[in-house]
């Protein structure tokens, strides 16, 4: 499944992807949940993945903070994030996915980010996302399952809308998205 719906994601042409990004953008800045949040974590697109550049761009311009993931050195399968601005120069991971360089001094805990833009290869209506495989999302933020844990940071998938499936596969330690952003909506689930 997960091959099938990357290799359709790969057939979105240029032109609409860009459109699409930008549509994304105004939807997002348009919502409460970027007017009454300050600290964001994004991604850089890899893979054919949403290109979330313009909502970047909108959280750097509204004065926001913008963090990046950073695979973990100290912990394997998890992700740290890192501040994210302007001049940030960013390398190639082991995964070739662009990231900052890891800074002690620019890092924030996971739990202490109020949103969190997940790239996604599909998604459902239950908030149930397909990722990239590797689990990382889920070990980073499976804080977020415990019954008296906190309700932060808020998990908002990106996709295209076409990326939307009835049914997914799911095991007892995914952790559920809080919401989509495609290039038709932000739905809160």
């Amino acid at each position: 499944m997960r091959k099938r719906l990357r290799s359709e994601r790969l057939t979105i042409e240029i032109a609409t992807r860009e459109a699409a990004a930008l549509a994304a953008a105004a939807l997002f800045v348009a919502h409460p949940l970027f007017r009454d949040h300050q600290l964001f974590a994004s991604y850089i697109a890899h893979g054919g993945e949403f290109d979330v550049a313009p909502v970047v761009r909108e959280i750097w311009q509204a004065r926001k903070k913008c963090y990046l993931p950073v695979l973990s050195v100290e912990t394997p399968g998890v992700l740290q994030f890192v501040a994210y601005e302007q001049d940030t120069e960013l390398e190639t991971n082991r995964y070739h996915i662009l990231e900052p360089e890891f800074n002690l001094a620019n890092e924030v805990a996971a739990a202490e980010l109020q949103v969190v833009l997940v790239p996604l290869t599909a998604f459902n209506r239950e908030g149930f996302r397909l990722g990239s495989g590797g689990g990382f999302y889920d070990k980073t933020f499976a804080f977020l399952r415990e019954k008296n844990g906190p309700a932060k940071p808020l998990l908002i998938g990106v996709g295209f809308a076409q990326q939307e499936v009835v049914e997914l596969p799911h095991d007892e330690w995914d952790v559920k998205l809080d919401g989509v952003l495609t290039e038709r909506e932000l739905v809160m689930f």
